[in-house]
């Protein structure tokens, strides 16, 4: 008899230019098994596969044993009690009076509630961490992930550019934006890859006279942290307001 073919799971990873090497350590050292690349012009689309587990023939005749005595033990307690419900207590009219006497004390006043302040964008004249992130070369998984726990939600204010402008699974008005830090380079990058996901012109909140935005515009950018994905080291935002600079 012929040996068993091993079945494959496949893993689809997508990440920046010159990043390829480093994402291609991260999952092989995770069991991944490296296929192919495609290179685009600053992205890379990167296969990996594994062979999937195969779960144990004890494991499975054990689970289902271990099934069987519970329905067992579940039938056998179900027929010593009976099966019946106890009536839940009424209350008496005294208790329900003190009830709504006490609701009454504790109910907080509307009239001296205080104006909620306003919270401030973090840019890199008020917040170490963002300046860290903008300014780092390449910055590290660690030092993404700690400031999208750390500031998810919160509104980041910096000068960044268009990096890459591309359809969102063939949407021709919607659009996955690629932004990094400062102005627009071919050939050099900082901080992390930003990305809108999946977004139009409109929802990207544009200002100003220019009605669009198109790769290699340098932009003025106000938007909400959201997650770091780090299967494509892509940090995404979305947009609070975007304007040409």
């Amino acid at each position: 008899m012929a040996d068993e073919q091993p079945k494959y799971e496949v893993k689809n990873v997508q990440t920046i230019r010159g990043a390829e090497a480093r994402t291609r350590a991260k999952w092989e050292k995770e069991g991944w098994e490296f296929v192919s690349q495609n290179q685009e012009l600053l992205r890379t689309k990167m296969e990996f596969r594994r062979v999937k587990a195969k779960l144990p023939l004890k494991l499975i005749g054990a689970g289902a044993a271990l099934l069987l005595v519970l329905a067992i033990v579940g039938i056998t307690v179900d027929a010593t009690h009976g099966g019946g419900a106890t009536a839940a207590p009424t209350a008496s009219a005294s208790d329900v009076a003190v009830v709504a006497s006490e609701k009454a004390t504790s109910a907080p006043s509307t009239s001296a509630t205080s104006a909620t302040p306003a919270v401030q964008n973090l840019t890199v004249q008020n917040n170490a961490d963002l300046a860290a992130l903008l300014a780092a070369p390449e910055p590290s998984e660690k030092q993404q992930e700690d400031f999208a726990a750390k500031y998810q939600g919160r509104t980041i204010e910096f000068d960044g550019n268009i990096t890459l402008l591309s359809s969102h699974d063939g949407d021709k008005y919607v659009y996955d934006v690629l932004i990094t830090a400062g102005n627009y380079s071919a050939d050099h990058q900082v901080g992390p890859a930003f990305q809108y996901n999946g977004v139009s012109m409109v929802q990207m909140h544009l200002t100003g006279t220019q009605p669009s935005v198109a790769q290699r515009d340098n932009v003025h950018l106000v938007a909400d942290v959201g997650d770091y994905n780090s299967s494509g080291n892509l940090f995404y935002l979305s947009p609070v307001s975007t304007a040409v600079r």
